[in-house]
């Protein structure tokens, strides 16, 4: 059975103002007589990815002089991804209805401690493990349990659990989300996704994979402002060229 007129305009409205970069997915066997069961998916807000985002251009041969200053401050640029992926949260979670508000999914990358269990050749995150077996936990802990910088945004969070929204923190120790997503999103019935974060390259684009090939026919989409990756170029590709595959 197809959908009154006024849900297709409705649906058509949420689509447009979350800033769709793809078109609406085809029919699947998921259901649109079904309620709407909207989740955001925030990837990756910690210290230690903070930090890398929207760095200044390194000095270059054919650009030595490094003291000239980039058009737009990298912080000004990390402060407003942060306030945007901030903005897709609280909209998630401002609903009249508290049945209407998103399930708020933080992602996040965190290793145990001497990154134990991590291959010292994994393309991404290797150098971490051959480093601290030179160094130790004192002087090389990025994204380790127990350390500031493996943490998720505290402002983040606390708007959520000062708004009593449903919300989970799981963590992975390689590129792909963990398998609890799947059930998270399952067991709530999901039908409409929104993935924001950082770093689009990395854990975004992981977690859109992901998502497009464990649900098919879902409802899948970014907010193009409040993603960020360590390069405006591969932030740009990936989303004019990646991300519009999976939809």
């Amino acid at each position: 059975k197809r959908p009154s007129a006024s849900r297709q305009s409705k649906a058509a409205q949420y689509r447009h103002s979350r800033n769709h970069i793809h078109p609406h997915p085809p029919l699947s066997a998921m259901s649109y007589q079904s309620r709407i069961k909207r989740a955001l998916i925030v990837c990756d807000m910690q210290a230690d990815v903070m930090s890398s985002l929207f760095a200044a251009p390194a000095p270059t041969a054919s650009s030595p002089n490094s003291d000239i200053s980039p058009r737009v401050d990298p912080a000004a640029k990390r402060e407003a991804f942060i306030d945007a992926v901030q903005s897709a949260v609280r909209a998630s979670i401002s609903n009249p209805l508290p049945e209407d508000n998103a399930l708020i999914i933080f992602l996040g990358l965190r290793f145990p401690s001497g990154y134990e269990g991590l291959h010292e050749e994994h393309c991404l995150y290797g150098s971490l493990r051959r480093l601290n077996e030179k160094v130790g936990d004192k002087h090389c802990h990025w994204f380790m349990d127990g350390h500031d910088g493996s943490e998720i945004n505290g402002e983040l969070q606390d708007m959520v659990t000062n708004s009593s929204a449903k919300h989970v923190v799981l963590t992975r120790t390689g590129h792909l989300p963990p398998t609890e997503l799947s059930a998270h999103l399952a067991d709530n019935s999901i039908t409409d996704v929104t993935i924001v974060g950082a770093k689009a390259s990395q854990s975004v684009q992981a977690t859109v994979q992901y998502v497009a090939d464990h649900f098919p026919g879902i409802d899948l989409s970014v907010v193009q402002e409040a993603l960020a990756d360590d390069q405006q170029e591969r932030l740009d590709s990936i989303v004019q060229h990646l991300l519009p595959l999976y939809s």
